[in-house]
């Protein structure tokens, strides 16, 4: 759960299905609700309802009495400045807290994630090549936005429709590629730079193509949907 899904859920008469404890007393903060969200938080004997139970200690000095008595209240705040003070320090606490088990829970998930889009990226790369073998720009129409740029085989192709024009150019003569070594480097839960080593048995215009290349692509996700707006190759060993 992301920290927008999580005040998302604030707008419910319950805490999302299946949060742990801790969590659940944050939420039934967020709701005002500080009474469920103390029993809540209680009920999580770990680490994380450590963080969330934090009963600030007011101490008063009791008139009439040695000044070196001290009477600590630990549940009760008995005066709205002394309350207020507790609600920001609490709310303090409780969003370092959130925070921190965020980003705990979603490590492991946003690897996850990012390893079946990886998979789905990689076939997409091999699809354009495929396609460029082929002759055929239909598989990679979908994902080639209108300001695509390639700069491959020998010459930079600016929009969608060059770039894919340049796919079915029958001056190419593709008879084998290999794709291998992947990369990926995520700038954003939504942008990848994806790199990798390519080797092909290419001839563009009579012209044998580099046996091997660097090729790199940059992949956004836009309205739910993967598309690659650049490509890049560069020939083994030319740097």
């Amino acid at each position: 759960m992301t920290l927008d899904e999580f005040r998302q859920s604030l707008t419910a008469t319950e805490p999302p299905t299946g949060v742990k404890f801790a969590l659940a007393g944050l939420w039934w903060d967020g709701k005002g609700d500080w009474k469920r969200a103390h029993e809540s938080a209680q009920q999580d004997e770990g680490i994380e309802g450590s963080w969330v139970i934090r009963i600030e200690a007011v101490s008063l000095r009791l008139p009439n009495l040695n000044a070196s008595l001290v009477d600590t209240i630990s549940c009760r705040i008995y005066s709205s400045r002394h309350y207020m003070n507790w609600r920001r320090n609490m709310r303090r606490i409780a969003l370092t807290a959130l925070g921190f088990a965020l980003l705990l829970s979603g490590v492991p998930l946003f690897s996850q994630m990012n390893a079946t889009a990886e998979k789905a990226l990689e076939s997409n790369e091999k699809a354009g090549w495929q396609a460029w073998k082929d002759h055929d720009a239909k598989p990679v129409e979908g994902f080639t936005p209108d300001n695509a740029i390639s700069v491959a085989d020998g010459g930079v192709f600016k929009g969608k429709e060059q770039v894919l024009k340049s796919m079915t150019d029958a001056r190419c003569v593709v008879k084998s590629f290999s794709l291998s070594d992947f990369s990926y480097m995520w700038l954003d839960k939504d942008t990848v730079v994806m790199t990798y080593a390519a080797t092909q048995d290419a001839t563009c215009e009579g012209k044998k193509q580099a046996g091997k290349v660097f090729a790199t692509s940059i992949w956004q996700k836009k309205g739910g949907k993967w598309l690659s707006p650049f490509h890049q190759e560069t020939e083994a060993g030319s740097m």
